[in-house]
C-alpha cells in the first residue's frame, strides 16, 4: 500500500508558477509566461494562511513581484514592469516579509527596465535616482550579486545617454567596500 500524498502547498506552486512565468517571458513566449504569471498570483493571494510550507521555500510577495516585473520585462512590457518593481518599495514598509535585498534589487531591475523601455522616452532622472539607491543599497548590504547588476545597468546607462554628464559622474559611486 503506498502512502497518502500530501497536496503541495499553495507557496509552492507560486514559487514554481512565478519561476516558470520569467522563464517563458525570456524565451519568448508570451501567452505561457503571462498563464503562469496568473497562476503564481492566484496560488499566492489564495494560499490559507496557515498553510505549512517547507522551510526551504523563500517566496514572498517580494520575490513574486520581483518575477513579475521580470517577466514583464521579458515581453517588453515596460510599464507593467515597472509597476511591479515600484510595488515593492510600497509592500517593503507595510510588509516586513519582503526583505531589504528585494527591494534593492527592484531598485537596480526598476532602472533597467526604464532605460531599455522602447514604449515612452526614458526618465533619465528617474534611472539616475533609482540606480544610486539600488548601488547605495548593494554596498550596505555587501551583495555583490547587487552590485554586478548595478555595474551592468551602470553601463547600459552610458549606452543609452551617452555623452551625458550626469551619468557619467555616477562612475564615482562604484566603489567595492
Amino acid at each position: 500500500m503506498r502512502p497518502a500524498e500530501e497536496p503541495i502547498p499553495q507557496l509552492v506552486s507560486s514559487y514554481i508558477y512565478a519561476g516558470l512565468a520569467t522563464y517563458r517571458a525570456h524565451d519568448g513566449q508570451k501567452e505561457n509566461a503571462l498563464d503562469a504569471l496568473g497562476k503564481a498570483h492566484e496560488a499566492f493571494f489564495e494560499r490559507p494562511t496557515d498553510e505549512h510550507v517547507p522551510i526551504w521555500i523563500d517566496h514572498n510577495v517580494g520575490n513574486l513581484l520581483i518575477n513579475d516585473g521580470e517577466t514583464h520585462m521579458h515581453l517588453g512590457m515596460y510599464k507593467e514592469s515597472i509597476s511591479a518593481f515600484e510595488r515593492i518599495d510600497t509592500q517593503y514598509t507595510q510588509d516586513a516579509t519582503v526583505s531589504l535585498t528585494a527591494r534593492i534589487e527592484s531598485l537596480i531591475k526598476q532602472t533597467m527596465a526604464e532605460v531599455d523601455r522602447d514604449d515612452h522616452p526614458r526618465d533619465m532622472e528617474l534611472c539616475i535616482h533609482r540606480w544610486t539607491q539600488g548601488i547605495e543599497g548593494a554596498k550596505t548590504v555587501q551583495s555583490n550579486q547587487r552590485f554586478n547588476e548595478a555595474i551592468t545597468v551602470y553601463t547600459a546607462m552610458r549606452a543609452a545617454w551617452p555623452g551625458e554628464q550626469r551619468i557619467k559622474t555616477l562612475r564615482e559611486k562604484i566603489i567595492h567596500w
